[in-house]
Formats: structure tokens, C-alpha cells, sequence
């Protein structure tokens, strides 16, 4: 909790859901929305590396078909363009590289650091292959803890909705006044 929010460790700490019953409506819902927005991260991530992936990909169909870089070019607007529309509700257009790589983890950071994009016409396919691999292996490792934090706001919202549905709590009480 470096500015005072959870890290997504603190988000996916067992007492982060177990003590969940103990707290009052609005510190419920702030874990609640704290949750939410590691997801937004971790959904960040995601794409940021399925954008990468994408582009490494089309790299190497580019050379075993051996067209020339116009038609990269076009291959990526087609191929980005595709996945424009998915992502988490409310998922921002950009994050700070500074957030990325906190949040990302040291590989992410490793990856987002790396100048291997900028100097893809001078890298073997083998190297490009093996980019892909890491790239799709930290992509598993962020889907699990994204799958994780899921876990999470479902048990944090179960919450929200027990207490609804016993009376304790209203829907402006649930909802923060919204």
C-alpha cells in the first residue's frame, strides 16, 4: 500500500475476502472498488500483451510469406483493429508505463522496457519466436491473477448483496449514493 491503496497482493490476500463480513457498507465497497480496479489493471496488461503478441505474430507470418512491410502494416491495422472493442467495463485507453510495470510484475516491466519492437527487422525469427513465448507465458501468469481478483469482487459483491437481501443494507447504501 504504497498511496494508500492495496496492491493486487493485498487485493489477493485471503483476509482481503475473509474479514469482509466484519466491515462496515463503505469500507466494503471501497475493498469492493479496489478489487475493480486491480481487475482494470490486470485487463490493461492483458491486452498490452496481446497487442504485443499480435504484432510479433504478424512479424513472423510477414517473413514465411515473405511480403514486404507495406503489407505488415496493413496486417497490423487489420489484426489490432480486431480486438479494439473488448476489455473490462470501464477499462481505460492508456496507463502510465510507471503503473504498468508496478503492476505488471518485473517480467512486464522486463518486456515493456525492451527496445525489441524498435528493432524487429533486426531480430532472427528464432528471437522473435522466443518473445512470443515470454510474452505468452506472462500473459497466463496476469490471466490467472486476474482470474483471482475475480474470485475476489464475486465474494466482495456475494457480500454487498447479503446484506441487501437481509435488510442490513439498501441499494443507496449498496450502490454509495450513485
Amino acid at each position: 500500500m504504497s498511496d494508500g491503496r492495496p496492491t493486487l497482493e493485498g487485493v489477493l490476500d485471503p483476509s482481503f475476502v475473509s474479514t469482509a463480513g466484519q466491515l462496515d457498507i463503505a469500507a466494503l465497497r471501497r475493498r469492493r472498488d479496489e478489487a475493480r480496479e486491480e481487475e482494470e489493471v490486470l485487463s490493461f496488461v492483458r491486452r498490452w500483451l496481446h497487442g504485443k503478441m499480435d504484432i510479433l505474430r504478424s512479424e513472423l507470418v510477414r517473413r514465411r510469406d515473405g511480403s514486404g512491410p507495406d503489407d505488415l502494416i496493413e496486417r497490423l491495422t487489420a489484426t489490432l483493429g480486431e480486438g479494439a472493442s473488448g476489455g473490462s467495463r470501464g477499462a481505460r485507453s492508456g496507463m502510465p508505463s510507471e503503473r504498468l510495470q508496478t503492476l505488471g510484475g518485473q517480467a512486464v516491466a522486463d518486456i515493456d522496457s525492451s527496445d525489441d519492437l524498435a528493432r524487429l527487422p533486426d531480430l532472427t525469427t528464432e528471437q522473435i519466436e522466443a518473445l512470443v513465448q515470454r510474452l505468452v507465458s506472462e500473459e497466463r501468469r496476469v490471466s490467472e491473477q486476474r482470474r483471482k481478483v475475480h474470485h475476489v469482487i464475486d465474494e466482495l459483491a456475494a457480500e454487498l448483496t447479503r446484506r441487501y437481501r437481509s435488510g442490513s443494507a439498501s441499494v443507496d447504501d449498496i450502490l454509495g449514493g450513485r
